[in-house]
């Protein structure tokens, strides 16, 4: 290519992007021309030596992304897991404290019949009744939060993956804009 209008036609017809005449893609273009008409031994030997590193420094750059990603994602597991062992642990704790808290009532209950106090059983009952909605309230609200934090997790792990993807396309972009593919 060695004109302007010539680039403009290549980069428009392959890339679907309408370049200007005064964009400053094909002030670089100039400017490399240029260069390259001034040093043009040196310029070849050193486009061969790169063409010839290029696959490897991508492959490299390929494996660090690659890395990267897997990290996060191994991160990210490793956040699940802890996360569900404390849930389970959570819900086992409450499940054993409501046991408890109802086999002390129940026992209190007992006691209060046998002792011929009716009227204080059906107070029991109902303040039993009422401690066990507080705590049922209780345990939904903390499950709730819970979900919403592992909800939040998710998005964090979707973000990281996305962030991942989109650096190492504008790394993959970049060599090949430096390196003349593009």
């Amino acid at each position: 290519m060695n004109t302007k209008r010539e680039l403009m036609r290549y980069v428009s017809k392959n890339y679907n992007i309408r370049l200007e005449e005064d964009d400053p893609v094909l002030y670089m273009m100039d400017m490399v021309l240029t260069i390259i008409d001034d040093r043009h031994t040196d310029t070849l030997s050193a486009i061969s030596a790169a063409e010839k590193s290029l696959p490897y420094m991508l492959e490299i750059k390929r494996q660090e992304i690659d890395n990267t990603a897997m990290k996060f994602l191994n991160a990210g597991e490793i956040l699940h897991q802890e996360q569900k062992a404390k849930i389970e642990m959570i819900e086992l704790q409450s499940s054993k404290r409501l046991i408890e808290h109802s086999d002390a009532l129940v026992e209190n209950i007992l006691l209060r019949i046998s002792s011929g106090m009716e009227s204080k059983v059906e107070q029991t009952i109902n303040s039993a009744t009422y401690s066990l909605e507080r705590l049922a309230s209780t345990i939904k609200t903390q499950h709730d939060q819970d979900v919403k934090n592992r909800n939040k997790d998710r998005w964090l792990y979707i973000g990281c993956g996305l962030f991942s993807g989109v650096f190492g396309g504008l790394v993959f972009f970049t060599l090949l804009i430096f390196t003349d593919l593009i």
